[in-house]
C-alpha cells in the first residue's frame, strides 16, 4: 500500500471512530462500511441521506444504519442471507423444541 492511500485511509478512519461514538453506533463491520462510505463521500446518494436523517432526527440510530446499509452497500447475497435469517427466526418455537423421546 503506498504511503499516500494508507494516509487517506487512516484519515477515513479517525474521522469514523468519533461518528460511531457520537450517534451510539456500533462498530460492526457494516456499520463502519456505512460510516467510512460517508467520510469519504463514496456514496453521494447515501451521504445525502444521512445527512438528511442527522438534519432531521439530531442522529443516525442503529437500525436507520442497518437500512442504509442494506440499501447503499450490501451486495444480492448479503440481502438474501438476511432475508433467510429473518425468515428462519419466525418459524414457531415449537420446532425449536428438541424432538420427543419414544
Amino acid at each position: 500500500m503506498s504511503n499516500d492511500k494508507f494516509a487517506l485511509t487512516a484519515g477515513y478512519l479517525k474521522k469514523v471512530v468519533p461518528l460511531l461514538m457520537k450517534y451510539h453506533v456500533p462498530a460492526t463491520p457494516p456499520n463502519y462500511a456505512l460510516w467510512y462510505t460517508y467520510v469519504a463521500n463514496a456514496n453521494s446518494e447515501l451521504t445525502q441521506k444521512i445527512d438528511e436523517s442527522i438534519r432531521d432526527t439530531g442522529s443516525l440510530s442503529a437500525n436507520t444504519c442497518k437500512a442504509l446499509y442494506d440499501e447503499h452497500l450490501a451486495d444480492e447475497r448479503v440481502r438474501e442471507s438476511d432475508a433467510f435469517k429473518q425468515g428462519f427466526r419466525r418459524w414457531p418455537l415449537k420446532w425449536a423444541t428438541p424432538w420427543p423421546t419414544p
